[in-house]
């Protein structure tokens, strides 16, 4: 699983199935109050974002976020 930590925030990133395990399958081994009922909504590639951010400035975080592409070298040099 990897988890990512700053100022608050936490993202988290792992198999389904590990996140699954994570949040509890049932009510009997989830890790807080009605949290097994993420585990339903894990499916394809996802990830989990745990803050305490106001919601507006969450959607700026991610609307101004990009991924830089490093150009791989070719082999043959």
């Amino acid at each position: 699983m990897l988890q990512l930590t700053s100022f608050g925030r936490r993202f988290c990133m792992a198999s389904n199935k590990v996140l699954k395990v994570a949040l509890g399958k049932s009510e009997v081994d989830e890790q807080a109050e009605g949290l097994h009922r993420l585990s339903e909504h894990v499916s394809g590639n996802v990830g989990l974002f745990f803050t305490s951010l106001p919601r507006g400035e969450v959607r700026q975080l991610f609307s101004t976020f990009q991924v830089l592409a490093h150009v791989k070298r070719p082999l043959w040099r």
